[in-house]
């Protein structure tokens, strides 16, 4: 066994500790199995590597190079999850735009991570308990300050709560990471949807800590692509060397959280899988530059003026 089960069994500690509120049913990993026949593990690698090299050409997740991912949009720079926030992300070097949804209680999907309104906005209460209406009175910039609560630079500036479409809407061309939270109702099937009609497939990764819900946007489309869910992060840490050999990855991203880990051990397993590492959540300069030194495909930032300069001078 590789010291990589030790080193991802700590990834996974982090994950659980960050989705202990709402973990969800897990479902079985698929693809984990080893067999005795040498021809079946050529075939089981051969297929993985024709997938990949498929998906590399398609999906911006997959292709050759570094993603500066804008975590919730860049929160340090701008009120996170807000089209703002987006839109200086991407003014000052991120590639890829990170967001989360939730559902009003008539069932739009609006930007915001939290499942309710308290910590952002000058509101209370669940999403999913407010209307549409109800969210676009509430000023979204209200409690952003960079200076620990002296100023608040955005408070009464008409910045508001944004909808799944508006905000592919006005970043047509741009690369974006979304993560399912909300379960209860379920939203997979409109998130989905709304990647299909926005012709956003190629510019997209979703993932979810939920496995049953990873399991239902891979079903809805097959095309998409899609990160580990927990129970297959679970599956990726116990595999021995021989069990490696013949893998078949559910998925070819794993968003890993940074911790008391050997990134390169991550990174190295995974790029023999023909897979990409995206590490969260990473504002400090030189762990920036430890992890991409180490291999990562992409660093999930507040900050991402301070990776695309970290960037540039490595």
């Amino acid at each position: 066994m590789r010291a990589t089960t030790i080193t991802i069994a700590s990834i996974l500690l982090l994950m659980l500790s960050a989705c202990a509120a709402d973990p969800g049913p897990p479902v079985a990993a698929g693809g984990a199995g080893a067999t005795d026949s040498s021809d079946s593990a050529s075939t089981a690698v051969d297929s993985a590597d024709a997938a990949t090299a498929t998906a590399q050409a398609l999906n911006l997740h997959l292709r050759p190079g570094f993603l500066n991912i804008a975590h919730r949009g860049g929160g340090k720079l701008a009120p996170e999850e807000t089209l703002q926030a987006y839109k200086n992300a991407i003014a000052v070097g991120a590639d890829v735009i990170e967001y989360y949804f939730h559902s009003t209680f008539h069932g739009a999907l609006v930007c915001m991570h939290d499942s309710t309104v308290d910590r952002t906005t000058d509101g209370t209460g669940k999403i999913t308990a407010l209307t549409l209406e109800q969210l676009r009175n509430l000023d979204a910039g209200y409690d952003f300050s960079q200076d620990g609560g002296k100023t608040f630079p955005f408070r009464g500036k008409g910045i508001r709560v944004a909808t799944l479409d508006e905000f592919l809407q006005s970043y047509p061309a741009g690369g974006y990471a979304i993560e399912i939270k909300q379960s209860d109702p379920p939203i997979a099937a409109q998130v989905v949807q709304a990647i299909v009609t926005h012709q956003a497939l190629d510019q997209t990764v979703v993932a979810s800590f939920n496995d049953q819900t990873i399991a239902e946007v891979r079903a809805l489309e097959p095309k998409l692509t899609t990160a580990l869910a927990l129970g297959e992060m679970l599956a990726l840490a116990g595999l021995s060397d021989a069990d490696e050999a013949v893998y078949v990855p559910p998925a070819l991203v794993i968003q890993a959280p940074t911790g008391q880990l050997e990134a390169a051990v991550l990174v190295g397993r995974a790029h023999r899988l023909g897979m990409k590492v995206q590490f969260w959540t990473v504002n400090d300069p030189k762990e920036m530059q430890v992890l991409m030194a180490a291999g990562a495909d992409g660093i999930f930032t507040d900050d991402p003026a301070k990776l695309a300069q970290v960037n540039v001078g490595k």
